[in-house]
């Protein structure tokens, strides 16, 4: 097996181990993909990428981006970048990270990518605002604590 036949023959495949993870993302045509990816090679996550949009045997690079919590578009240049995504988008309870692809060094126009990361950056707020099992269980302590204390201020203002 030729080394780039090894490469190909491993992004096909989800990875074994427990590090995966679901990323979403919209093509030049508006199509959605959905699919789980490792998350420790962000090359194996470029080849997904490329794959879905018909790129596997291109060599021109492309960027990916994420949205993070504060709105900022961050690029992912490296693999320890993918992990430190991953880990934000699972912390902020997020079931999946909405990448958007910059090829702005090819000759594609720019302003589709801009509709398309507005657009996807709008629902990634919306996918954040939903709770996480986190918030639901502070709250649900909250609650619980509140009545504690509602309960032992009646028991001693009776005696």
């Amino acid at each position: 097996m030729v080394p780039s036949d090894a490469d190909t023959a491993k992004s096909m495949y989800p990875p074994l181990l427990g590090n995966s993870f679901s990323f979403k993302f919209e093509d030049q045509k508006g199509r959605v993909h959905r699919f789980n990816s490792g998350t420790e090679s962000l090359d194996e996550l470029e080849s997904a990428v490329k794959q879905r949009v018909g790129l596997e045997d291109s060599k021109e690079k492309i960027h990916l981006l994420y949205v993070d919590d504060e709105g900022d578009k961050v690029l992912l240049a490296t693999d320890s970048d993918l992990a430190g995504a991953v880990n934000h988008a699972k912390l902020a309870g997020w079931k999946v990270l909405r990448l958007h692809i910059d090829n702005s060094d090819t000759k594609q126009s720019t302003t589709k990518l801009e509709e398309a990361t507005k657009i996807s950056s709008d629902l990634a707020v919306v996918e954040k605002s939903q709770l996480t099992p986190l918030t639901t269980g502070l709250m649900a302590g909250a609650v619980v604590l509140t009545g504690m204390g509602i309960m032992v201020y009646l028991k001693r203002a009776n005696v």
